[in-house]
């Protein structure tokens, strides 16, 4: 019986493309993230992580002719990339030869309480190919006959990131990956990285992963002015501390470290809950718009404002995250998009829910 799947929300602070967590329920195996997802009218292809491997798998309809499931395959591959619940049916219906190719490259070796930022960005990657054998589903090695897709592992070179030596520069090898609270110890070998240590110090940092170049140098460049105006030190911003660069490739950068911003959830966790009362209402209203008006008031504009980029500390006030720029229309309209009147604009619409 195909195992269930459960859509996981959220990757760090940032609300991005659904990541799928399949949980083997049957036996001492760890999660596995389907992490890239592409198809075409009769194929398609899979990257999978799981215990510090990178899977790439490849499914072609040509290779399924006595599979009884043929039909509905070439029927999610259509439906898939523009509906969640079908990419959702697509990994369900073929689980367990995933589950089969897992276990057969599963190790017990990894220590997952050492597991560093170097370990996960730079796995052991295997290829295979399901296939149709005797009516049922079924992996084999794969000889890849195409290049990897483009994105998986966060790379940004030193020089393309100004005033990048005013702050450390720490070693992947260096970091230990926290897991999620409320996670198991082990999901630290298959999920995003969000929390780390780094060696001889004993400060959390979240980590942040270079996913776009445009977007990971704008949200660089407002950390470092929100550092050198020191609004952290007055707003509820977030505070950078330093840049995570490859071992033994130092111009390599993969992400930024930042303070622990330590929270409940995001704002849009409480909107029609229920939870927010006319005075707490107030307050977060209050302070969502006086920290915009002082980024402001020293030249940085938001951008992407949302409720999911607002977070909820353990005291229940207002932290604005996510610099990276992009916007939703529901809150920004497309020719307001990261200017004062698109912020504020935001701020407004995020007041009025």
């Amino acid at each position: 019986m195909p195992v269930p799947l459960h859509l996981l929300g959220s990757m760090g602070w940032k609300m991005e493309r659904p990541s799928y967590l399949i949980d083997d329920f049957m036996g001492a195996f760890p999660n596995w993230n389907v992490t890239h997802f592409d198809c075409d009218l009769d194929e398609a292809s899979f990257v999978i992580r799981s215990n510090r491997k990178l899977f790439h798998v490849y499914v072609r309809a040509e290779d399924l002719a006595n599979w009884p499931e043929k039909a509905e395959f070439l029927r999610l591959i259509e439906e898939a990339p523009e509906d969640n619940d079908a990419e959702e049916d697509l990994y369900t219906l073929i689980s367990d030869a995933c589950i089969a190719m897992l276990r057969a490259h599963h190790s017990l070796s990894i220590d997952p309480r050492q597991f560093s930022l170097q370990q996960f960005y730079v796995p052991e990657t295997l290829y295979f190919e399901l296939v149709e054998d005797a009516g049922s589903l079924t992996y084999l090695p794969w000889i890849k006959d195409r290049p990897d897709p483009v994105g998986l592992i966060p790379q940004i070179h030193l020089s393309n990131i100004p005033e990048s030596s005013e702050i450390p520069h720490v070693a992947a090898s260096i970091t230990r990956i926290l897991p999620t609270c409320g996670s198991d110890v082990n999901d630290v070998l298959s999920d995003t990285p969000g929390s780390v240590l780094v060696a001889g110090d004993t400060t959390c940092y979240h980590f942040k992963a270079e996913q776009d170049h445009a977007s990971f140098l704008r949200e660089f460049k407002i950390l470092q002015q929100i550092k050198h105006s020191r609004l952290h030190q007055k707003y509820r911003l977030p505070s950078i501390y330093g840049l995570v660069h490859y071992t033994n490739e130092p111009h390599k950068i993969l992400g930024v470290l930042m303070e622990c911003i330590y929270h409940q959830g995001t704002l849009a966790d409480y909107i029609g809950t229920g939870r927010i009362t006319r005075s707490l209402r107030q307050t977060w209203d209050s302070q969502i718009l006086n920290t915009v008006l002082a980024l402001h008031r020293h030249g940085i504009i938001w951008g992407d404002v949302k409720p999911d980029n607002v977070l909820v500390d353990n005291m229940e006030n207002m932290w604005l995250v996510d610099f990276g720029g992009g916007f939703n229309p529901a809150y920004v309209d497309e020719d307001l998009v990261e200017t004062v009147e698109g912020d504020l604009q935001g701020v407004s619409r995020i007041m009025g829910k």
